[in-house]
């Protein structure tokens, strides 16, 4: 007789079974190992999204969203026009720049001027964060949390900067594998923005490397650092381990180990995060009778090709009715609500 037999209906069984994940199910009903058939991403795997006419580089008419891993290790994916579905709720990417860069040269510096002021000079992130009209972007808070909240900082205003900090942490959405917090009540009662990501690791990897499974990330095969990137995915393997517990219980975890380096592995998975954040964030969202709030009006011919911006759109005169506080043009202002808002 199974450990729960004597606690547990067979219709509260029956319900886990079929409502709650293999995983969840095996460990905590059936209290035995689940291993899921698949350990990890293969050489195939990549095969199959690799796209011989795809290439690095900038193109205006798309979005971009950007990872880093501290080190650093920095990836970028542009959204593909129309590919939100609801198969797909994230919409499907492309992978179009990566690249590692000393950590000495990834941030902000301050170098000391003739009259003895301080000058900054932008680092390497903030470099890419303007070239590339970066949306969104998602930064490790490890090891340097100075230095990811610093970055953060230069990005405040357009909450265009998350931070992600890793730990053991009870997840409220699986199929994400992490939790955000997009705001704080600083002791005076202010309202300030926070942008900081929790994440269970087991569960972010499970959920990032989900979302590849179902076909929502395409990379080019031709670049000169793709194979470094492949290796860094593929090196990452999950097991299932056992842990004693009082009283002669077992418990089995699901855990994600490292057979190399992995860095290129986790940016990914940050970008993915940034991808979950742009469609979660109401200020991203399409919202009649409150503002919409768009980051650059540069991106705004990439938006509206995916969908997310469309003429006519009144909340956008709901938003230009608030003084226009990120201070939109004309030529955009005609672009957002259309000739017959005007």
């Amino acid at each position: 007789m199974a450990a729960w037999a004597d606690s547990t209906s067979v219709e509260e069984v029956m319900n886990d079974r079929d409502n709650k994940s293999s995983l969840y199910f095996n460990h905590h009903v059936l209290g035995i190992p689940y291993e899921d058939k698949r350990t990890g991403l293969s050489l195939e795997f990549f095969r199959s999204i690799s796209r011989p006419e795809l290439r690095y580089g900038y193109d205006p008419r798309y979005l971009h969203l950007m990872g880093v891993d501290q080190g650093a290790y920095i990836t970028i994916w542009r959204m593909i026009p129309l590919s939100r579905a609801d198969l797909f709720p994230f919409g499907k990417w492309q992978m179009v720049h990566a690249e590692f860069c000393p950590g000495s040269m990834a941030f902000k510096t301050f170098n000391k001027g003739p009259d003895g002021r301080l000058i900054p000079k932008p680092g390497r992130l903030n470099e890419l964060m303007e070239q590339w009209k970066i949306v969104l972007c998602v930064i490790d808070g490890e090891p340097s949390g100075n230095d990811a909240l610093n970055f953060q900082q230069d990005y405040v205003k357009e909450k265009r900067v998350w931070v992600n900090h890793s730990t053991k942490v009870n997840i409220d959405d699986p199929r994400l594998g992490f939790n955000w917090i997009e705001n704080d009540i600083e002791p005076n009662q202010e309202e300030i923005f926070l942008g900081r990501i929790s994440e269970d690791t087991t569960g972010a990897l499970d959920a990032y490397f989900d979302f590849l499974y179902q076909g929502c990330l395409e990379i080019p095969a031709h670049e000169d650092n793709i194979q470094t990137i492949i290796s860094h995915h593929t090196a990452m393997k999950k097991t299932t381990t056992e842990k004693k517990l009082t009283f002669g219980r077992v418990k089995y975890e699901t855990i994600y180990y490292s057979t190399g380096a992995s860095h290129f592995c986790h940016s990914g998975k940050f970008v993915y995060q940034a991808a979950c954040l742009f469609f979660k964030l109401p200020f991203f969202i399409p919202n009649p009778g409150r503002g919409e709030i768009i980051l650059d009006p540069e991106i705004i011919p990439a938006l509206r090709d995916q969908g997310i911006v469309r003429p006519g759109n009144h909340a956008f005169r709901d938003y230009l009715a608030t003084d226009n506080p990120l201070g939109f043009n004309s030529n955009v202002i005609k672009a957002l609500c259309g000739k017959s808002n005007q």
